[in-house]
């Protein structure tokens, strides 16, 4: 009743919203307020009865707190002459995600998650002057529909080649999830959108197909569940491999913030699809292993790692596309070379994008480390207790989730450096000035979650999950947060008591500048070059001349090669047939009364078949 309740205040308060018509004001503070509340009234609703669904209702419901705390200030000077339907389209956007995941039946779940496409896809294309934001709205708008109709087909005809099916689900969910190939739109819309709508799209929403697929997958049909597992488990676990690597190796020649960020979020989304891959084939072997001890715990811990990478990325992620927007709106751009600095002049916020970034990383005591190092607890557990094909997945899973962690190590580092460090590149970034003191609430609130959340989930977990390791490793956890803060507290406390004066040798520079260090592109140019045969870097170099150069740049810029190789010539194909059937459109009304007797006819031999 808590989430009726939270869906409802949601809903009416961005309707009111709407309303306010041109009271900028007014609009900002019942669209806020009114998401503020609702949300925080269905969190309670958590800790009542924690069931699967509850998982992906709580990044729904935090970062809708986030966002209705971040969003007045950054609408400000950025569209908050249309504050109403902003607050509009994002309140029915969290409250159609929460129906989503409310809703069993079929049809309303589908209802509701065209709903969220359509209200998201508004929000996408929301700085309307932007021709950017527009093709990036357009394409996320494509990409829903097409979703929409993979999964019309696949509940309308249940009873359809198991594979097939399997195909249809993975191919409808997978749009919103972002797996290899249906993940173009995604480094499109996010660098388009507001950062509070990118951090609910990224950290809420994409992750809610996997709900789908675990809500809607016909287990309870198939005749061979095993079999039925296996197929999907490999199938997760080959789409987690992909994505993983790829998007994380896409996100290093990035220059533009949001743009790293998104393709980091296709990386997640591969690591989680893992998870449920090594979930699925630790079940589909759990009734033909011997040690069946083994390799239960090597389901349990895949699952509650995919669980929790879910919810700590929602957290983190989040606060990282909160901290990127906070960089736009002290700078009025998010193209790293233009950046260098902004640690000096707004502390709070470096220092938030920077613990973000490492917890999302994977380092500890952060809370993406506990995620990660559960599932690679169950791959080693599918390396020493499984089969052989099992087994050689799970070392695959271990070499892939090692180099995927080295590499965005290195993407966060460049980010970091670019954006934070050094010397300011242009003059927006030296006249940067600290964020408005509630978007910096929003972004502690996120990061303070994502410490606390796995020793509230270690007492929360339902009670059909027996992960006594958790609990231990949770309250290890704990422990080492709580010693950290201490010694960091009793260190600065320390530093109090003087400070020392000297001169330091300045290596030969008496006055360094922006021009004496590296630049985000020329910091990965060696990993780039590495991975070339993949990413296809379009380089544009001038070089320098002379003893004493003026003008020297490198430009790199990687396209999307799945966007050549398979969707341009899948578009072409679908324009040609279209052309072909563009005379069925003659404008003669018998002949469209005969196409509609020939549907009419042809619906009901296929039900008297059925009957």
């Amino acid at each position: 009743m808590l989430l009726y309740v939270a869906l409802m205040i949601i809903g009416v308060g961005g309707a009111l919203a709407l309303l306010c018509g041109k009271k900028h004001r007014v609009a900002t503070l019942v669209g806020a307020v009114s998401l503020f509340s609702g949300a925080a009234a269905g969190l309670p609703a958590m800790f009542m009865g924690m069931e699967f669904e509850s998982f992906f209702q709580i990044p729904v419901l935090i970062l809708g707190i986030a966002a209705a705390l971040y969003s007045p200030g950054y609408l400000a000077g950025h569209g908050s002459e249309r504050s109403n339907v902003y607050w509009f389209f994002l309140n029915l956007t969290v409250a159609s995600m929460l129906a989503v995941t409310v809703f069993e039946h079929w049809v309303p779940f589908l209802l509701a998650w065209e709903v969220m496409g359509l209200a998201s896809a508004v929000l996408v294309m929301f700085d309307r002057e932007s021709t950017a934001a527009r093709k990036a709205g357009w394409l996320y708008f494509a990409a829903c529909h097409a979703g929409a109709a993979l999964l019309i087909l696949y509940f309308m005809f249940p009873e359809c080649n198991v594979y097939l099916s399997l195909f249809l689900v993975l191919a409808g969910f997978g749009l919103k999830i972002g797996f290899p190939l249906l993940h173009i739109w995604l480094p499109e819309a996010h660098p388009a959108a507001p950062a509070p709508v990118s951090a609910l799209m990224s950290g809420a929403m994409i992750p809610l197909g996997f709900l789908g697929i675990f809500k809607f997958a016909h287990f309870d049909t198939c005749i061979c569940l095993e079999e039925y597992m296996a197929f999907l488990g490999w199938a997760l676990l080959i789409l987690g491999v992909a994505g993983a690597l790829g998007g994380i190796i896409f996100a290093l020649p990035q220059n533009n913030l949001k743009r790293l960020l998104a393709y980091s979020s296709i990386e997640n989304m591969g690591l989680i699809s893992i998870a449920f891959g090594l979930c699925f084939l630790g079940a589909a072997a759990y009734d033909i292993q011997e040690r069946v001890d083994d390799i239960s715990e090597m389901v349990l811990f895949s699952f509650v790692g995919g669980i929790i990478h879910i919810i700590n990325h929602a957290l983190l992620k989040g606060g990282l596309f909160l901290g990127a927007g906070s960089v736009l709106k002290m700078t009025h751009t998010l193209s790293m070379d233009k950046l260098g600095g902004l640690m000096r002049r707004a502390p709070q916020s470096g220092t938030l994008f920077t613990l973000n970034a490492a917890g999302l990383c994977g380092l500890p005591p952060f809370g993406g480390f506990i995620g990660e190092c559960l599932i690679y607890y169950a791959a080693f557990f599918g390396v020493m207790n499984g089969s052989g094909a099992l087994r050689s997945a799970a070392v695959a899973v271990l070499i892939v989730m090692a180099l995927t962690g080295g590499i965005a190590v290195a993407v966060y580092a460049k980010a970091i450096g670019a954006v934070f460090l050094g010397e300011p590149r242009s003059q927006q970034a030296a006249d940067a000035l600290e964020v408005k003191p509630l978007m910096l609430t929003a972004q502690y609130l996120l990061f303070g979650l994502s410490l606390l959340f796995i020793v509230i989930l270690a007492w929360t977990l339902p009670e059909d999950i027996d992960a006594p390791l958790v609990k231990n490793i949770a309250i290890l956890y704990a422990a080492v947060v709580v010693l950290i803060a201490i010694l960091l507290w009793a260190q600065r406390i320390l530093s109090r008591r003087g400070v020392r004066k000297s001169c330091t040798w300045d290596c030969g520079y008496a006055k360094p500048d922006a021009r004496m260090e590296y630049t985000g592109t020329a910091f990965t140019q060696p990993l780039s070059d590495l991975f070339d045969p993949v990413l296809k870097v379009e380089k544009k170099l001038i070089r320098p001349e002379t003893v004493f150069p003026e003008k020297a740049s490198l430009d790199e810029r990687v396209s999307d090669r799945s966007v050549k190789r398979f969707w341009q010539p899948l578009t072409e194909l679908a324009v040609m047939l279209a052309e072909k059937i563009h005379h069925l459109q003659s404008g003669n009304l018998h002949f469209y009364i005969l196409l509609i007797l020939l549907t009419l006819a042809g619906m009901l031999i296929y039900a008297m078949m059925r009957g």
